[in-house]
């Protein structure tokens, strides 16, 4: 069985300068706008041994890859009180972004007899001649815009409606395995549409919050880990090159409340979604039925807390919180290995004030039932034999204290 072994220490030195001005006009309208640059360089040390990407071949480098990002972008927002109760959000931003990735790959300590990697029948693997100094580059800009339209009913009921953009940047694969893999990938564009409602009943003691909503998703950023596209028609070649994948719409509604009755209180929130391509890349080989990389259907969670009074005045409060959260597919192409299973989490809390409430004590506890479930899986399976997985935290017990000055 083979395995993969990492060590980092990345490095970054950021810049950021933000320039912005508010004002209003009489009582009818607020504004604000402004300016915005970052310039930053993190650089990537690194040392690894990917035993798996090569059976027999002990794959092993350095490297030490400076990433120079330079953004800047302009802003404007301003909200129009139409009448009472009824306000007009609106804003818009620009945004340029340049990035460039310097890949520098440099060959390992020699592997001798009795060293932890070292294979008789091996030898130690060296990137191409030229691949230290190769650069990737991206650059591109986009113009993202939000309207909202709410209107306060009473004090106790506001509904809105609201349309906005936004992107998630592109770039170049920063972690190719060979020069040919050195690709830029666009940014993933959102427009989303969400309708709620924020609500107080019975003297505030009850609140329910809800929205449905609808997102437009374009060109959506996945991770193949096999690109003959990239790899001269290899498909034993490793890869891990971000990609455009397709087009997806999601649609969903979630819903939060608390109901308070004297010293008790109760909460409870739930939320559902649904994904589904509309057009994929033919190149990333997924179909339009698979399932978005790490895209969770259902989430809820209850939770209830007693403020119980001492005759000092002061109050203990015992609380307890379950959880749910469904699972998910890790990867672009989903397969049996590469499943995270959904789980069930309760933690609980014990917490003591003061009459004066200028210090508390806290006895806390996660995962009470000591449940085993991952937070994430790297599948290997057709490499190495093994999945590899991030398990969750065993049940914990700990204490806090806090003090106000």
């Amino acid at each position: 069985m083979y395995g993969s072994l990492g060590a980092e220490h990345p490095l970054n030195h950021t810049l950021t300068e933000e320039l912005r001005l508010n004002g209003k006009v009489a009582s009818i309208l607020d504004y604000s706008v402004g300016g915005f640059y970052l310039d930053q360089v993190t650089t990537y040390p690194t040392h690894q041994i990917l035993d798996y990407v090569i059976p027999g071949l002990d794959f092993e480098f350095l490297g030490n890859d400076p990433v120079q990002e330079t953004d800047y972008a302009a802003f404007a927002n301003a909200t129009w009180h139409i009448v009472e109760g009824l306000n007009l959000n609106g804003g818009v931003r620009y945004t340029h972004q340049e990035k460039e990735y310097t890949y520098n790959r440099y060959n390992p300590p020699t592997l001798v007899p009795g060293s932890p990697f070292f294979v008789a029948d091996g030898g130690s693997f060296f990137f191409p001649p030229g691949f230290s100094g190769f650069k990737g580059s991206f650059s591109g800009a986009k113009t993202d815009y939000r309207v909202n339209l709410d209107y306060r009913w009473s004090p106790e009921l506001m509904t809105y409606v609201s349309v906005s953009t936004g992107f998630k940047g592109g770039g170049t694969n920063p972690r190719p395995f060979i020069p040919s893999q050195v690709q830029p990938f666009g940014p993933e564009d959102l427009t989303a549409y969400e309708i709620g409602a924020k609500s107080d009943w019975f003297d505030h003691r009850l609140r329910v919050n809800v929205a449905a909503f609808y997102n437009k998703y374009k060109a959506i950023q996945l991770v193949l880990l096999t690109c003959p596209q990239y790899s001269g028609g290899s498909t034993t070649e490793p890869c891990a090159a971000p990609v455009n994948g397709g087009n997806a719409n999601i649609y969903g509604a979630e819903w939060e409340s608390s109901y308070r009755i004297g010293a008790l209180t109760l909460e409870g929130s739930a939320s559902w979604q649904h994904f589904e391509y509309t057009s994929i890349n033919p190149a990333t080989g997924i179909s339009i039925g698979d399932p978005f990389p790490g895209f969770q259907q259902s989430k809820w969670s209850f939770a209830g807390q007693y403020d119980a009074r001492l005759p000092s005045g002061g109050t203990v409060t015992p609380r307890l919180d379950w959880i749910y959260s469904s699972g998910y597919s890790s990867v672009a192409h989903p397969d049996a290995h590469s499943y995270v299973y959904g789980y069930h989490l309760l933690d609980g809390r014990l917490t003591y004030k003061p009459e004066s409430a200028k210090w508390e004590a806290a006895v806390v506890g996660s995962n009470l039932t000591n449940k085993l479930w991952y937070i994430a899986v790297f599948d290997l399976y057709g490499q190495s034999g093994a999945d590899y997985g991030n398990p969750s935290q065993p049940r914990t017990i700990w204490a806090e204290f806090k003090k106000k000055f």
